[in-house]
C-alpha cells in the first residue's frame, strides 16, 4: 500500500482556519496536536497496467493556535467573545482573557495561561531614541470595549494628547490569533515627526508602553 502525504498550512488570522476539514467523502480523523489535525484516506486507484492497488492518503492540517488541551486531550480551538458584567471575557483558545469596559483602569487586559494571570495597563504611545530617551505622544483615557466582530473588541479613541499634534487612534484586540491575544494600535492621523518635539530625526521609535515592568514595543520608526 503506497502512501501519500499533503500538508496544509492556514495563514493569518482566519479562524474558519480553525474548523477546516478536508473536502470529499472518506477522510477519517485520526490524530491531533497542539498546532495539527490528521485525517487518513484509504482510495482505490488503477494503475497504467489497469492492476488495481490501495493508497493511502493523508492531510496534515497546521496552523498556529489551531487546539487547546483539556484534560490532557487536544480539543479543536474555538475562540469566542462573551459580553459580561466589566467587560468582555475571551474564551475557546489556548489562553483565555478578560478586557475591561473601559481600557483606562487598572488590569484592565488579563490574561490567563497555563493557570497563571497576568495583568497588563497599556499606558500610551511615545517616541523613544536610541540612548533610551523617551518623550510621550499620548495617554490612554477612558474608552468603552466594543465587540467589533466575532474575534475583534475596539477601544475607539483610546488616546489623549498633551502635545501638539494630537494623536487620533483606536486600540484592537485580536481573540484566537495564534492562539492568543494580539494587540493593535490602529492610527488614525500621522504622529508629528521626532524633530517637533525637540528629537533628533534618525534613528526614533514609535513605542506603545504597557505596565508589566514597563514594557515599551515599537509599532513604527523615522528614518
Amino acid at each position: 500500500m503506497n502512501t501519500r502525504i499533503c500538508v496544509t498550512l492556514a495563514t493569518g488570522f482566519g479562524l474558519s482556519a480553525f474548523g477546516w476539514t478536508p473536502p470529499g467523502a472518506g477522510w477519517l480523523f485520526n490524530d491531533t496536536g497542539p498546532d495539527e489535525r490528521t485525517w487518513t484516506q484509504v482510495a482505490l486507484v488503477t494503475n497504467a497496467d489497469l492492476s488495481t492497488s490501495l493508497v493511502t492518503n493523508s492531510i496534515i492540517a497546521l496552523s498556529t493556535g489551531r487546539n487547546r488541551e483539556t484534560n490532557g486531550v487536544w480539543l479543536p480551538a474555538e475562540p469566542e467573545l462573551l459580553p459580561v458584567e466589566g467587560g468582555v471575557w475571551c474564551r475557546g483558545a489556548r489562553i483565555e482573557a478578560f478586557l475591561a469596559a473601559n481600557l483606562n483602569t487598572r488590569g484592565a487586559i488579563q490574561i490567563l495561561n497555563n493557570g497563571r494571570w497576568t495583568k497588563l495597563n497599556l499606558l500610551g504611545l511615545a517616541y523613544q531614541d536610541t540612548n533610551g530617551a523617551t518623550v510621550w505622544l499620548a495617554t490612554v483615557q477612558d474608552c468603552e470595549a466594543t465587540i467589533a466582530s466575532s474575534h475583534a473588541v475596539v477601544y475607539a479613541g483610546a488616546f489623549s494628547s498633551a502635545t501638539r499634534p494630537t494623536i487620533a487612534a483606536d486600540v484592537r484586540y485580536q481573540y484566537g490569533a495564534g492562539g492568543g491575544l494580539r494587540e493593535d494600535i490602529l492610527l488614525r492621523s500621522r504622529p508629528g515627526q521626532p524633530q517637533d518635539y525637540q528629537l533628533s530625526h534618525q534613528a526614533e521609535l514609535l513605542v506603545v508602553r504597557t505596565d508589566r515592568g514597563r514594557h515599551a514595543a515599537a509599532i513604527g520608526s523615522w528614518v
